[in-house]
């Protein structure tokens, strides 16, 4: 029970700001930089979700979406994408499935599946088949050989970027796992770390199923505030794609006025 209240301790939420700041600051360098395709934006939103908790890594996705959107101009519909990252890396990571090989391509796939292929269709009825020709231009023959649509050449092209972008994340998240400090100060204090005892022992699955039937009505909470959290943030989005759309029907409308008159 104190394990799963430490996840309200000022430790983990000064830590989480820490990653935050280091996301966004990575984030505005590759921006810098001039790479389009691969954003490395994930890279501490992944860190936190699986060293401080499922609520610091959405804190840290969704503060550094804000942040983009505010200082580089993204897409706000993009905002909600890191939070369901979260999710699933800390269901990786409560399972203990992060020990396993496998499950480190598995994640990439997953995370890349999530903005590479759903954000893309979540995109098009947000605001259309919004085309850009560069984001596509790798595979431009699809479209002027075999007579693909831009629209589903360009989600193949996305999604293999994202492979790129997520492989890396999950990456630099082993090497995190890979070098953690041993000590029982690091491993028992933060909320999954205790998964990370080298090597595995029935002691360590014996306190999974203690930590996870003890902290189970604060798992509860922390679900139900996740949740609620996504939907909000959908919520906000959809709202401001319905602002969107009645903002380019307003100036369409005043476009047609100005050209009647000029007539």
């Amino acid at each position: 029970y104190a394990k799963a209240k430490r996840i309200f301790s000022p430790i983990i939420w000064l830590l989480a700001i820490l990653l935050l700041g280091l996301n966004f600051l990575l984030t505005y360098c590759v921006t810098l930089i001039g790479i389009t395709s691969i954003h490395l934006a994930d890279v501490f939103t992944l860190i936190a979700a699986c060293w401080l908790g499922a609520l610091p890594g959405l804190f840290v996705g969704m503060g550094n979406s804000l942040l983009c959107k505010i200082f580089l101009g993204t897409s706000i519909y993009q905002a909600f994408i890191p939070g369901f990252n979260a999710i699933i890396v800390v269901f990786v990571m409560r399972k203990g499935l992060f020990r396993k090989w496998w499950s480190y391509p598995a994640t990439v796939l997953a995370l890349a599946l999530l903005w590479g292929f759903f954000g893309q269709l979540f995109g098009y009825f947000i605001s259309g088949q919004v085309i850009n020709p560069e984001s596509y231009s790798l595979f431009s023959f699809l479209v002027t050989d075999y007579g693909w649509a831009p629209f589903w050449a360009q989600v193949l092209c996305v999604f293999l970027w994202e492979i790129l972008d997520k492989t890396i994340s999950v990456a630099v998240l082993w090497l995190f796992f890979f070098f953690y400090p041993q000590s029982d100060r690091f491993l028992d204090y933060f909320p999954y770390t205790y998964l990370l005892r080298k090597p595995w022992s029935e002691t360590d699955k014996g306190l999974d199923h203690f930590f996870n039937s003890r902290s189970s009505i604060k798992n509860k909470i922390l679900s139900v505030t996740t949740i609620s959290y996504l939907l909000l943030g959908f919520l906000v989005v959809t709202i401001l794609s319905s602002t969107y759309h009645d903002k380019l029907y307003a100036d369409y409308s005043d476009s047609l006025s100005i050209l009647s008159e000029n007539a």
